[in-house]
């Protein structure tokens, strides 16, 4: 497998009330370092120990992913598109004391009216591109499926229209844009998802994030631990970015095992070693 390539557990807010222990926990798991998710509560109800993620991002690589809960970046209502960048302003404004590599957000709404609009993806760059010069981290897009502007009819409209902005390529995200009912075949989803996605999105690509995902009717859940079939869709995946990008850096979001129960990042030693093994 040609570039660099590191793997970065996921921490979630009650995960985070002993930073310390879960992060180091993480990389003696074999992470090379941690994706931690800045989600309500934290920063409103609860403090966030920055200077336990600073003393982090000094030996390990630390990314931050952005609140999106009730964050609509790309609504066509000023108030509220301006009122998300006020957030997350605010949000980037104490992190960034940590010195995370890089911030990953979504820039949603939930708005018809901006279904593949391209003054929704105007008015969403402008505030990215807002975010990207007040912060010396990267400012990375997520896919996501639904009317912009993370989807695959967009994504590229959204990477042309921001300065510097990166991308985040959520395997589950655009399996679920892709997906049609009772097709369920993992690799051939994965080989779709790869032609689907336009040349200037693969330019940007510096992020994954990976998990597994179950599929009901036209619904995709996401966050579960792969199947084995999944695994080796996964690794077609991962070598298909790094092969395009020659960098990979691959996140595992996976929260959950097949019966539903909760899995944290310093539990998966063993799909670690399965998703790296021959990469």
């Amino acid at each position: 497998m040609s570039g660099e390539i590191r793997f970065l557990g996921s921490l979630w807010y009650k995960e985070l009330s002993n930073p310390y222990e879960s992060l180091n926990k993480t990389v003696l798991a074999g992470f090379d370092g941690a994706e931690v998710s800045i989600e309500y509560p934290l920063l409103d109800e609860k403090e966030v120990d920055v200077s336990a993620l600073f003393d982090f991002s000094r030996n390990y690589y630390l990314g931050v992913h952005l609140p999106w809960r009730d964050v609509n970046l790309a609504s066509p209502i000023p108030e509220i598109r301006d009122g998300a960048l006020k957030y997350l302003r605010r949000v980037i404004s104490v992190l960034d004391k940590a010195e995370p590599q890089y911030y990953v957000l979504h820039v949603t709404t939930a708005s018809i009216g901006c279904r593949n609009s391209i003054r929704c993806v105007e008015k969403a760059a402008n505030a990215l591109t807002v975010l990207g010069r007040e912060t010396a981290a990267k400012i990375i897009v997520e896919t996501t499926s639904g009317p912009c502007c993370g989807n695959l009819s967009t994504i590229g409209l959204l990477v042309d229209e921001t300065e510097g902005v990166g991308v985040c390529l959520d395997i589950a995200q655009l399996v679920a844009e892709v997906l049609r009912e009772g097709e369920e075949g993992y690799g051939r989803l994965v080989d779709e998802v790869i032609e689907s996605l336009p040349p200037n999105v693969w330019d940007a690509a510096e992020l994954t994030h990976i998990h597994g995902w179950e599929i009901r009717g036209r619904r995709v859940l996401p966050h579960r631990y792969p199947s084995d079939e999944q695994i080796a869709a996964l690794r077609k995946f991962l070598r298909s970015v790094s092969e395009r990008t020659g960098r990979l850096v691959a996140v595992f979001e996976v929260f959950y095992d097949s019966r539903g129960n909760t899995v944290h990042s310093w539990e998966l030693s063993p799909l670690l070693r399965e998703i790296a093994r021959g990469m």
